[in-house]
């Protein structure tokens, strides 16, 4: 009873130890397989959030794609914007500097006007001034005439003897006045003219003090015009006409018999330019028997 108890002890302390050894067994199999399901898990969660980030990193891909795109087409549009804008602005810029430019030529072409009327009365006012200082003159002319009328003697009578009459008497006690004027023929005739264009002849007109009566004959009457510089206009172009004046021989732009004699008073002698007329000034000076009878002036623009 004794010896079957200690066998028995034994088998169960073998039997226990096998069994433990099985349960070890099971146990390390089952925490395998469990290891192995729990990996095989972990594996598939892991690819399952791989597959969820390369999910999201494509959607984050796409968001930023449609972002971009959809900031390109925001610039796109700001920018078509602008330009249009631009455009309009531009062509507003033009039509105001179209606008400018034609005031400009308006503002040119309304001086160019104001000018022009500007010179036409300056030459107005320049000839008046002329018109007025010879007007002076003659009046100062006048008066030294009158003056010396009444210390002459039988000069204030008309039945004065025409032997007293001579070119030197009446140049000396200025019997003679003259004036000068440029003419132009036109339809409606020969017209006076002060442009240097239309000049075509000048005419000097020498008038005797009325109320006198003389009779000297024929005259060579000689005249020197000088042009704005001075130069004495040519009696014939490219020639040297001279005349005597006071013991010299000096150029003459003109020359014509005359019957110096009141019945023939005033005259008329005419110069026709061979030459190039300045604008300015002229003065006009007439000769007869050596003496210097009469000055006037006119002028040309």
């Amino acid at each position: 009873m004794k010896y079957f108890s200690g066998k028995s002890i034994s088998w169960v302390i073998y039997s226990s130890a096998i069994a433990a050894v099985a349960v070890l067994i099971v146990v390390a199999y089952s925490y395998r397989e469990s290891a192995y399901w729990k990996g095989m898990y972990e594996d598939k969660q892991n690819v399952q959030l791989s597959s969820d980030a390369q999910n999201r990193q494509l959607k984050l891909l796409m968001t930023n794609s449609e972002l971009e795109t959809s900031l390109l087409m925001k610039d796109y549009f700001m920018v078509d914007s602008l330009l249009v804008a631009q455009r309009f602005t531009n062509e507003e810029l033009n039509k105001k500097l179209n606008e400018s430019i034609r005031q400009y030529y308006m503002l040119l072409q309304t001086n160019d006007e104001l000018q022009t009327s500007l010179d036409f009365y300056q030459n107005k006012i320049n000839n008046l001034m002329v018109e007025l200082q010879d007007s002076r003159k003659q009046f100062a002319e006048l008066k030294i005439l009158a003056d010396s009328l009444q210390k002459v003697p039988f000069v204030s009578e008309i039945a004065t003897p025409k032997e007293l009459f001579t070119v030197e008497f009446m140049a000396t006690y200025k019997l003679i006045s003259m004036s000068a004027s440029a003419f132009h023929n036109a339809k409606k005739g020969v017209l006076p003219t002060k442009s240097i264009k239309k000049t075509e002849f000048i005419q000097i007109r020498i008038t005797s003090l009325p109320g006198i009566d003389f009779d000297l004959g024929k005259k060579t009457v000689y005249l020197r015009i000088a042009d704005p510089q001075g130069t004495i206009l040519p009696f014939m172009k490219d020639e040297v006409d001279l005349f005597k004046y006071q013991g010299e021989e000096i150029l003459f732009s003109e020359k014509t018999e005359v019957n110096f004699s009141a019945k023939k008073f005033p005259i008329a002698i005419s110069y026709h330019p061979v030459t190039v007329l300045p604008a300015g000034i002229y003065w006009v000076y007439a000769f007869c028997d050596g003496i210097k009878i009469g000055e006037t002036s006119f002028d040309l623009n």
